[in-house]
Order: structure tokens, then C-alpha cells, then sequence
């Protein structure tokens, strides 16, 4: 029971609430910013501006608007204003009244009106009779003329003739607008009414005025036009008598005029183009000044002009360069810091590898001259023992000679030999030691750039720093630096490895040019490695050619010996296959080779071509420690 007392009471508080609001919410009543409430009812009326509460039963309100209204007003025809010359005006004007937020003139607005509501067609009714008033009363101390001519005038008097009768209602004028000023026509004036009958005359005499001024300035302006041709006429015959008269002693006096003339013609004439050449001078003179000094004006500007926008270039590629400095210095710290590490183990792995490769193939060119050495031992110890063979066996000269000749042979191929393989050893100690010197000249260089970089690093450490505290100050910039960092960072890498490709190319192009040097001078000394290959020869003290049936050709012996001698040249193989890898021109270095050798062979064939021997015998005599008996 006690809860639905509870909730009763409640349930009754919270009507009463809504039925207070809803009963204050209908007498409460609001006025706009731009508007009045005036209350009625007691005993007098009272003006709010805002919002009340309003009884209904006993109070009644009403809305008052405090707009600016507009009230136009138009006399035309029979209604228009009469001036002070009696002619008839028709008029449209526009009137600007508002109420003046204060509660005298919203009650004197409101007293005016009475029951009606504040329009503007009800305003227009109310005081239209007292501005038509007005627009008369100033009208009538104004002729037509001074109308047109002094609107403003005209509406300033307006507006203040009517300002106190308007106020008495309530209203201010604001201004007053003529829209509209013009003479009423003729045929809407009254000819019956006495100003209209005056303004009639007043237009008519105006106008015959006007018609009788005009025609009397066309009488006049013909007869002056007559006049005048009546006097040019006999101004005519005057100079055609006056002529006729004074034809002869002109005559007279031209014929003694005409001498003096020519000679006055004739000086004037010098004297003329002297001054007119003068004249000229001091012309183009002047001219040619003036041009002078626009070009240097112009000159002058435009190296002003050129030197300001250059000064204006210098500093913008200034601005953008520290920027780009800027920019790359940071690119390049972080690139420095993310490689760094890396190049170092590359570095020292790119080291090893390419000793350990060197070692490797070094061994293996041993190994492989080695075997060559081996293979060409047993190959000469197989013909000297033929050699001997064929000694010991020959009984004949002819026999012992070729044996002569073919251990001179075999000597040739044992020098052959043995300067193959020091070519070779040079050869592969050149490649050793361009090997060395490349991964030696790669080392430091990437040293010294390490270096570089590092002191790089230690001379931005300052700049790390102003752009961490720029980073923590600006965050947004920061990533958009980041992100470009990373583009330029990319970019800079690619072109690292671009120029590691180059060096690459280089080195390996030095390391040709090394074996190239190599090889040229190895050509440079072939006099010398010829000689060397020559000197069993030189131990020939010797050499007697005698014609043992050799089926007609009787220099075989010698051919054989020579052949021998010249067969030397069998190193040019070996040469060629060495220099083919140094992108020298092979084909020339043998060329060159052979005709080395070749020479030889035609000296040597000259010198027994010249022989005074006839016997064409042969008696060959060994030196005691390169004889096949000694051996």
C-alpha cells in the first residue's frame, strides 16, 4: 500500500510538471530580434522587446515589425505636383520609414494604425496623404527646371518637411528616393483647369519661341551665307582688275627681278646646301648620339637585368645544392652505416677467395709446365740418342753431317724448349703478380673509401645530431625525408654497383694491360732470345760444303744446317698462343718473328751463295766440348 502512495504521489508531481510546462509554454510569447511585442489589456499597453509571459484570457499581443518599409509613392497626369511656373509634374519617389526600437514610438506606430497590422500597404495608407502633401508643398517653390537640375535638393527639402509629421506617428524617414521626374504630357492636362490652361500656353509660347528662334538663326545664317558670297564674288573682280593692271608693270619689273634673281638664286642656292649639309651633319651627328646612348642605356639594362637574374640563379642553385649536400650527406651516413659492415666482410671473403684461387691455379700452371719440361726432356734425350746413333752408324760424310745436323737441330729444340717454358714461367708469374697487384690496389681502395667514409661519418656526427633533434621536432617532415632518403639510397647503390662493375672492368683491363706490357717487351728482347738460341751455332767454327749427289741440288747439306738455324722461328707458335689473350694483334708479332728469322736465313744463305770454295766440301769442326765424343 505504501508504494502505490508512493508511486501515486509521484505519478501526480510529475503531471503537474508537465501540465505547468505545457500551460507556461502557451503564455509564454517571444518577439524576434528585428520585431516588438506590444501587450494590450489593464490599463495601459506595454512594449517588450524579447520574450514574456502573456495571460490570454485577459491580455491580448500584437507583433510589431521594426523593418525598414518602403512606400511608394506616384503622381501622374491629373495628380501630378505643380511647380512654381505652373507646369504640371509627373513624379515617382520612394519613401524609406521604419520604427524606432523604443517603446514611445512603437506605441505612437501602434495608436496610429489601431486594429490594423503593420504593413506596408497599411502604413502606405496611413501617410501617403501627408507625403503627397510634402512632395506639393516643395514642388511649388521650384520651377520645372530647377527640378531636373536639383534632385538631391529637391528630395532633401522632402525630407525634412515631413520628418516631424511622420514622427508624430511614430515613423523615421530614413531617405527619399526620386525614381521618376518628367513634364505631364499635353494631352493629359485639363484645358478647363487654370493651371493646366497656363501651362498650356506656357509650353506653346515655348515652343513657337523656340520655332521662331530657330528659323530666325536659319534667315540669318542665309543671309550672312549670301553676304558673303556677294563679297567673295566682288572681291574676285577686284583682284581680276587689280591684275589686269599691274600685269604689265609686273611684267616690267620681272624682267629686271629675274637677273637680280638668278644671281640671288645662285648664292642662296650654295649657301643653302652649305648650311642644309651642316644641318645634316649636325643631324646624324646627333642621331647617331642618341643611338649611341640607347644602346648603352639598353646594353646597360640588360646587363643589370642579366646580372640580377644570374645573382638570383647563383643563389637559388646555391639554396637547392646546400639542400641536395644535405640531403645526400644524410643519404650517404645511412647508406655508409648499412653497408659498411657488409663491404668489410666482402671485403676480406672477395680476399680469400681470390688467393686461395690464385694458389690454385698457379699450382696447376706448375704442375702443368712440369709435365711440358718432362715431355720435351724426353723428347730431346730420344733424338740425341737417334743423333748418336746415327753418327756412330754413318761412315760417310754425308751420313756424319746430317747427324751434325740434326744434333744442331735437336739443340735448336732444346733452346726451343727451354725458352718456352721461361716464357711461360714469365708469363704466369706476370699473371701472379697482376693478380696480386689488382686484389692488392682493390684492398687499399676499398680501404681508403672505408676511411673516407668513416671520417665522413665522424664529420657528420654533428649533422646526425641537429637532424635527430629535427626528426623529434618534426615528425611528418621526418618520414617524408625518410622516405626520400630510402629512393636516394636506392638510387646511390645502384650507382655503387655501377661504378664497382667499372673498377672491376678496369682492373681486369689493367691486368691485360699488364700481360700486354709483358708480352711487348718480351718482343722488344727478341734479338736478344734469338741470339741466346743461336749461340750452339756460334760454336760452329766451320762449315764446308761439298756435293755429295744430292739428286742435282747442290746447297742441300747447307739448306739442312740453316733450316735448322732458322727453325729457331718454332718459338713464334708459343708467342702468339701467349700474347692471344692480351688482345694485341697476333698475326702482326709473328710476322715480325719470322721475318727476324728469316733474315738470318738469307744472310746465312748469301754468305755461302758468295763461298770462294769450288770443292763444295765439307769439313766440320766441333769445339772439343760440344763434340758427340766428348759427350
Amino acid at each position: 500500500m505504501n508504494a502505490n502512495l508512493f508511486f501515486t504521489i509521484i505519478g501526480s508531481v510529475v503531471a503537474l510538471i508537465v501540465i505547468f510546462l505545457l500551460v507556461y509554454r502557451s503564455f509564454y510569447k517571444k518577439a524576434p530580434a528585428d520585431a516588438a511585442l506590444v501587450i494590450s489589456g489593464g490599463r495601459k499597453k506595454r512594449v517588450v522587446f524579447g520574450g514574456t509571459l502573456i495571460n490570454p484570457i485577459t491580455n491580448t499581443h500584437q507583433l510589431i515589425s521594426l523593418n525598414t518599409l518602403q512606400l511608394p509613392v506616384e503622381r501622374t497626369g491629373q495628380g501630378a505636383l505643380i511647380t512654381k511656373d505652373s507646369l504640371r509634374v509627373d513624379i515617382e519617389a520612394q519613401f524609406y520609414v521604419k520604427i524606432e526600437p523604443n517603446e514611445q514610438d512603437v506605441l505612437k506606430a501602434v495608436a496610429s494604425l489601431g486594429d490594423k497590422t503593420l504593413t506596408p500597404e497599411a502604413v502606405n495608407k496611413l501617410l501617403e496623404g501627408k507625403l503627397v502633401g510634402v512632395l506639393r508643398s516643395v514642388a511649388a517653390t521650384m520651377d520645372l527646371q530647377e527640378l531636373h537640375e536639383k534632385r538631391q535638393e529637391f528630395s532633401d527639402q522632402v525630407q525634412e518637411a515631413c520628418r516631424d509629421d511622420l514622427e508624430q506617428n511614430g515613423f523615421k524617414l530614413e531617405s527619399v528616393a526620386v525614381t521618376n521626374l518628367d513634364q505631364t504630357p499635353l494631352d493629359a492636362l485639363d484645358e478647363n483647369n487654370r493651371f493646366d490652361v497656363v501651362a498650356i500656353q506656357t509650353i506653346k509660347q515655348e515652343v513657337e519661341d523656340k520655332q521662331t528662334q530657330t528659323a530666325r538663326i536659319e534667315h540669318e545664317n542665309k543671309v550672312k551665307r549670301e553676304e558673303d558670297r556677294l563679297k567673295a564674288e566682288l572681291e574676285i573682280k577686284q583682284r581680276e582688275e587689280e591684275t589686269e593692271t599691274e600685269g604689265l608693270e609686273v611684267e616690267k619689273r620681272l624682267d629686271f627681278a629675274q637677273e637680280e634673281q638668278r644671281k640671288a638664286i645662285a648664292t642662296n642656292k650654295a649657301e643653302q646646301e652649305r648650311e642644309v649639309e651642316a644641318h645634316k651633319l649636325e643631324q646624324q651627328q646627333a642621331v647617331e648620339e642618341a643611338r649611341i646612348k640607347q644602346e648603352e642605356a639598353v646594353k646597360s639594362s640588360e646587363i643589370m637585368q642579366k646580372q640580377r637574374l644570374e645573382t638570383a640563379r647563383i643563389e637559388q642553385e646555391r639554396q637547392v645544392e646546400e639542400t641536395e649536400i644535405t640531403q645526400k650527406q644524410a643519404i650517404e651516413i645511412a647508406r655508409v652505416q648499412q653497408e659498411q659492415t657488409v663491404q668489410e666482410a666482402e671485403i676480406e671473403r672477395n680476399l680469400s677467395v681470390e688467393t686461395a684461387k690464385i694458389e690454385q691455379e698457379r699450382a696447376v700452371e706448375e704442375a702443368s709446365i712440369a709435365s711440358r719440361i718432362v715431355l720435351v726432356e724426353k723428347d730431346r734425350e730420344e733424338k740425341e740418342a737417334q743423333a748418336e746413333n746415327a753418327i756412330q752408324v754413318s761412315i760417310k760424310e754425308k751420313e756424319r753431317e746430317a747427324a751434325l745436323a740434326e744434333l744442331l737441330e735437336v739443340s735448336a729444340q732444346k733452346a726451343r724448349a727451354e725458352a718456352a717454358v721461361s716464357t711461360a714461367e714469365a708469363i704466369e708469374e706476370a699473371e701472379r703478380q697482376s693478380k696480386i697487384e689488382l686484389i692488392r690496389a682493390e684492398q687499399e681502395a676499398d680501404e681508403e673509401r672505408i676511411a673516407k667514409e668513416r671520417n665522413a661519418d665522424a664529420e657528420a656526427y654533428a649533422v646526425i645530431e641537429a637532424a635527430k633533434a629535427a626528426l623529434e621536432a618534426a615528425e611528418l617532415e621526418a618520414q617524408a625525408q625518410r622516405i626520400l632518403a630510402e629512393a636516394l639510397l636506392v638510387e646511390a647503390k645502384a650507382k655503387a654497383d655501377g661504378e664497382e662493375a667499372s673498377i672491376a672492368a678496369k682492373n681486369q683491363a689493367d691486368s691485360k694491360v699488364l700481360v700486354s706490357d709483358a708480352i711487348l717487351a718480351l718482343v722488344e728482347s727478341l734479338p736478344e732470345v734469338t741470339g741466346e738460341l743461336m749461340k750452339p751455332a756460334e760454336r760452329i767454327e766451320s762449315i764446308r760444303v761439298l756435293d755429295l749427289g744430292n739428286n742435282g741440288n747442290g746447297g742441300g747439306g747447307m739448306n739442312r744446317v740453316l733450316s735448322s738455324i732458322v727453325n729457331a722461328g718454332a718459338a713464334v707458335p708459343l708467342l702468339k698462343e701467349i700474347v692471344g689473350f692480351s688482345g694485341l694483334d697476333t698475326e702482326k708479332i709473328a710476322r715480325t718473328v719470322r721475318d727476324y728469322a728469316s733474315g738470318l736465313a738469307v744472310d746465312a744463305q748469301v754468305s755461302s751463295d758468295d763461298s770462294p770454295d769450288a770443292e763444295l766440301a765439307v769439313d766440320t769442326q766441333v769445339s772439343s766440348d760440344d763434340s758427340p765424343d766428348a759427350d
